[in-house]
């Protein structure tokens, strides 16, 4: 790996770790602003709840004070008309939702604006039954913030003392506490920055496994650019070396067979070193593809004319092998762009497995067939063979020079996975040990 790819390398990796900080640093922010804003609401609940509890327990003992010196006895109609009257301007002057004078059985002995019936008993209050009893003890108290029917209200209890000093009745103020309202409306809005934070969260995990892995594969695009680039040089040169003496090698054959080959009598050693030149030709082609990108020459083409001639070129191999080489091509697929030449040179490669794998009385099937996958339409051409199948990961097959035929250079499947892999399409195999094998690729229409 060269100094620029190490430096690529580096950048990506302090990026990445940008990337989680960002990430880290949101979630803090996030979980720290919710958890101040439900800090806030809970103070400022308990600061109304404290204040309003404060005013009430003045404005009781105030009125308690007010009605022990001004009236001698709650159940003279008298003095009952003057506590109502005292009870309303109160209840005015607080801005209360009601003020109420009751004995002991929480009946009622007067009322601020006639909200209950001299004599009524109110059960409600028997909720409150605790604080009730220590104003009959001679203590004011304040009970907790009730909701009743959805109206909020807070209730003080103070006793109201006779002439010897003992709680003669209880003085009960009630004060409206709509204004909690507005903090269940905050409420109700943290709740939903809460789930708007969570959504956020979801969407930077998101983009946090994607940005990641991006970064992972353009790392390891950049270490496969950079070993292709070697292997490139080193194909170029190794193709450079070894085609000259070919040249020079099948010239040489050529001569020697006009001088001493004959029609009546033809030597077939004379064929074996053309056809072996072929195949080295083929291994350095095949190697110098593998190093570098492929470059398609894509324009309509027809793929039942590619099939049909791949199956045509290998025919006469796979007839003499015993193996039958069927062919089902569907006649609706239109002529779309791709490389033909590639294409070929694809199902040749799979071909040429499949008759290596394949024993006599064996067959192989070649399908090709229009499909739609995910609203998109492809061409999917599947080759099936009955041979020896492939032990072990199938998916190896396309990994560069792995191969499990003792002569095989190991790179005609995975040239095939690149040039499929050009084609915007890929490829797929599945094989049983014993059973066949069958490959799959795909080209985009």
């Amino acid at each position: 790996m060269n100094k620029n790819t190490i430096h690529k390398t580096k950048l990506l990796s302090h990026r990445r770790w940008y990337i989680i900080a960002m990430v880290l640093a949101t979630v803090f922010f996030l979980g720290a602003f919710n958890i101040g804003s439900w800090y806030f609401v809970k103070r400022m609940e308990y600061y109304l709840d404290d204040e309003l509890g404060k005013r009430l327990s003045i404005a009781a003992e105030l009125t308690a004070e007010l009605l022990a010196r001004d009236i001698q006895d709650p159940l003279a109609e008298e003095d009952r008309a003057l506590a109502t009257l005292t009870l309303g301007r109160v209840q005015k002057a607080h801005d209360l939702q009601g003020v109420f004078l009751v004995d002991d059985n929480y009946t009622i002995l007067a009322s601020s604006e006639l909200l209950f019936d001299f004599g009524e008993t109110v059960s409600y209050w028997r909720d409150d039954s605790l604080y009730f009893f220590r104003a009959w003890q001679g203590e004011a108290s304040i009970a907790p913030l009730h909701v009743l029917e959805g109206n909020r209200f807070k209730t003080a209890y103070a006793p109201v003392l006779d002439s010897f000093g003992e709680p003669s009745s209880v003085l009960i103020l009630e004060a409206n506490a709509g204004f909690f309202e507005l903090l269940e409306v905050f409420h109700r809005g943290r709740f939903v920055v809460l789930l708007a934070s969570l959504g956020l969260l979801l969407l930077l995990a998101i983009f946090l496994y994607w940005a990641i892995t991006l970064l992972l594969r353009t790392e390891a695009s950049l270490r496969q650019a950079e070993r292709l680039a070697t292997m490139g040089r080193m194909a170029a040169t190794v193709a450079h070396e070894i085609r000259n003496p070919l040249g020079i090698i099948k010239s040489s054959a050529d001569v020697l067979q006009k001088k001493y080959d004959s029609e009546e009598s033809p030597d077939e050693l004379f064929q074996y070193i053309p056809q072996e030149i072929r195949r080295l030709n083929r291994l350095v082609n095949d190697f110098l593809l593998l190093s570098r990108e492929p470059s398609l020459d894509t324009a309509m083409n027809d793929v039942k004319e590619t099939v049909k001639k791949a199956v045509f070129a290998l025919s006469p191999d796979f007839e003499e092998a015993g193996i039958a080489l069927e062919s089902d091509v569907e006649t609706d697929i239109q002529p779309f762009k791709f490389d033909k030449d590639a294409v070929h040179q694809i199902l040749l490669n799979i071909l040429l497995n499949a008759l290596h794998a394949s024993e006599a009385g064996g067959t192989t099937r070649v399908v090709a067939k229009k499909v739609n996958i995910k609203g998109k339409f492809f061409v999917q051409l599947q080759i099936a063979d009955t041979g020896s199948g492939i032990e072990g990961d199938p998916r190896r097959i396309f990994e560069p020079f792995y191969t499990t035929k003792a002569s095989g250079s190991g790179l005609g499947m995975a040239v095939s996975k690149k040039q499929v892999e050009a084609h915007h399409g890929w490829i797929e195999m599945t094989s049983k040990k014993g059973v066949g094998t069958t490959v799959t690729f795909y080209l985009p229409i």
